[in-house]
């Protein structure tokens, strides 16, 4: 369960959980684009909000007195911008309707009113300023806010605020955030330096309803349906349980010029047709890190694969896993990775509108590979892959993508073109991760898994900030079959408060995996306190056992590097994930996730 990283967090105080269920629909590389603009646009959002004009350097700037007015209502315009994730500014807003310089009274109040319900600190200041202020044009914009501020506290309200709301000094209720539809659970006590485990709590085969996600199938890129032979002759010979694969990633969006139209009943922007519209400013973003495939089990040749995401924050920043996706083969034994050598040997050149293919050499890491370049195309898109015909590996793959076109041109826009998507990936490294139980296994416990349900809380601390912001969350897993080493799971997510709808996707757990699901128990017993179970050399995360609890009835796996620690705690006696833990630390803040298993079907 490596990666469940609320994302959002560092976004926009919003709650879309950037995790395997928040990108279900991956399952091949040239989809893996769109993991990584999710993640760098929410990491990108976050580093905007935290650089020179962080939430914090603006709140010093509103209660510094030697600041200037100019410099005051600057900071509002940005705070403004931030809109509902201001919320910390909030007293410092309220400080400033003292003034007596109405331009900077003007900025102070529309910011408040901008914040929204995050802002409801301020209504009585409002009030005063509404009904005192010598200026009518102040007093007006005054109720103006007040009404603002109401009005989006009656829609969270109405809402159920889905991911527990924006404000982020408001703490949610402990007793009724964090569940699924119609439930309710007791509050968790504060976790000490393993969360406890209250093994008398976990409730067994309990029939309770979980939210279906319906598998979908594998997302087969578009070349694997133009040359369907790529997708024949069985899984190259090296393809087995605990092979890992790693490339290096990147990823960058291109804004296209002009503005991002929306159809807005109360845009200012008229069309001809008679629709009104209102701009954004059209998102980009780049970064760059590592994509892990790890084959964490095998049935009948088909190698079922769990995908890691990893975004280093800088240039050199260490990397941190931000996304954890499942990929079952597409069909028969493919998937995009690789291919059966002989089928790539066998490929006819070919020269078309639609789709190139090249025997030519292809040079990585000083060395010369014979490889097939395999290029298809739209007037949309491109992508590019090139295998090494030997061992049938992907070696490297890119693409392009063109977005969506204006709907419209404005008055004042002398053109306006689509943004571009541009990704990338290289082959870094192929190895077997040493696992101690990596032996053939013969074990039912994949294919008679019923349902588990994790509960927890997410601990954000800011830099600088003296309070933590704690979110309740819930996690679920439900099995779809498996095979002896492998299981397929629909998941189920859940980080706010109660009603919130749930995020599905889909999770792939194996024997052949650390922080998996399940670890065998005869595997687990063998383990000893200390022991380093391996390093990665690229990503620098170093898996060993950190001790027992629960008076020796749960074993620790921590797997960690400077940026990041995850423990996996399991029951001994059934090899079952019963406590999870996930650290990380990003440039200006420091995320905590705790999760304990809370019911076993």
């Amino acid at each position: 369960m490596i990666g469940k990283c609320e994302l959002d967090l560092f976004a926009s105080g919003r709650s879309d959980r950037i995790q395997l269920s928040g990108v279900n629909t991956l399952r091949s590389f040239s989809q893996w684009g769109i993991v990584w603009t999710l993640c760098i646009s929410l990491f990108t959002g976050f580093c905007i909000q935290a650089n020179a004009q962080s939430l914090d350097n603006l709140i010093h700037v509103l209660k510094d007195p030697g600041s200037s007015n100019q410099a005051k209502e600057d900071a509002c315009s940005k705070l403004y911008d931030m809109g509902a994730t201001a919320a910390p500014a909030v007293p410092a807003l309220i400080a400033q309707l003292h003034s007596n310089d109405e331009s900077l009274l003007d900025y102070t109040i529309t910011t408040l009113g901008q914040i929204g319900h995050g802002a409801s600190a301020a209504i009585k200041s409002l009030e005063w300023v509404s009904n005192n202020s010598p200026s009518n044009d102040i007093r007006q914009l005054a109720l103006s806010s007040i009404k603002s501020i109401e009005q989006d506290g009656a829609k969270n309200a109405s809402a159920q605020q889905p991911g527990g709301g924006t404000a982020p000094a408001t703490v949610t209720n402990p007793n009724t955030d964090g569940e699924f539809p119609g439930e309710s659970h007791k509050a968790q006590k504060p976790e000490n330096r393993y969360p406890p485990v209250d093994h008398a709590a976990i409730k067994h085969h309990n029939q309770e309803k979980i939210p279906d996600s319906p598998i979908p199938p594998g997302v087969i890129p578009p070349v694997f349906t133009l040359l369907p032979q790529l997708q024949q002759g069985g899984a190259p010979s090296w393809v087995k349980p605990g092979m890992r694969l790693t490339y290096y990633a990147a990823s960058a969006t291109v804004a296209g010029e002009g503005k991002d139209w929306k159809f807005d009943p109360h845009g200012d922007w008229k069309s001809d047709d008679g629709r009104r519209w209102s701009p954004e400013d059209k998102a980009s973003g780049a970064g760059q890190g590592y994509t892990q495939l790890d084959i964490v089990g095998m049935s009948h040749g088909r190698a079922y694969t769990d995908m890691t995401q990893f975004l280093m924050p800088g240039m050199n920043g260490t990397p941190i896993a931000m996304a954890h996706i499942g990929m079952p083969p597409f069909r028969g034994e493919t998937t995009e990775f690789w291919v059966n050598p002989s089928i790539l040997r066998n490929m006819k050149s070919r020269n078309t509108s639609w789709c190139k293919v090249e025997h030519a050499p292809y040079d990585l890491g000083g060395k010369k590979y014979n490889a097939v370049w395999i290029e298809d195309s739209t007037n949309k898109t491109s992508e590019l892959h090139v295998y090494d015909e030997s061992t049938g590996v992907l070696l490297h793959f890119n693409s392009m993508g063109v977005g969506r076109n204006s709907p419209i041109i404005a008055d004042n826009e002398a053109y306006n073109t689509p943004s571009v998507t541009l990704n990338e990936g290289t082959l870094v490294q192929m190895r077997m991760v040493p696992i101690p139980w990596n032996h053939p296994l013969s074990t039912q416990w994949f294919s008679h898994a019923g349902g588990l349900t994790y509960r927890g809380k997410i601990y954000v601390q800011v830099a600088g900030s003296p309070y933590s912001l704690p979110m309740s969350t819930a996690f679920r897993l439900k099995s779809e079959g498996g095979g002896g080493n492998w299981g397929i799971f629909n998941t189920s997510a859940v980080t706010g408060m109660a009603g919130s709808l749930p995020q599905t996707g889909t999770e792939m757990c194996g024997a052949y995996q650390y922080g998996g699901v399940w670890a065998p128990p005869l595997g687990l017993a063998k383990l000893t306190n200390g022991e380093t179970l391996d390093h990665d050399p690229i990503t620098g995360v170093t898996t060993m056992v950190s001790g027992k609890s629960d008076g020796g009835k749960v074993v620790w796996l921590q797997m960690g590097n400077q940026a990041q620690i995850l423990k996996f705690g399991y029951d001994i006696s059934t090899g079952v994930l019963v406590a999870e833990e996930n650290v990380m630390h990003m440039p200006q803040a420091t995320m905590k996730t705790v999760l304990q298993l809370q019911n076993q079907e």
